[in-house]
């Protein structure tokens, strides 16, 4: 299940620089996605050094309540 996790992180974070990668503008979901990004890249991060994937999980769909940036900061800070 971590694995397949981390592929799914992984893959989310590739779409993202192809979206990036674009000459042209950018619809609102797309642009919410790319904003995504860093969460995804913590979360990711997370998930590569051993963190449980539960924890991880619950961390992600607490950002997707609104606590985007704090929960953003708060990974970002563990992955150092």
């Amino acid at each position: 299940m971590l694995c397949a996790q981390v592929r799914i992180l992984k893959k989310k974070v590739q779409q993202i620089e192809a979206l990036e990668a674009r000459a042209t503008p950018l619809d609102p979901q797309q642009r919410s996605k790319v904003a995504a990004r860093p969460l995804l890249e913590a979360a990711l991060c997370l998930l590569e050094g051993g963190a449980p994937l539960g924890e991880v999980q619950a961390l992600l769909a607490a950002a997707k309540d609104g606590a985007h940036n704090t929960l953003t900061n708060l990974l970002s800070s563990r992955c150092v």
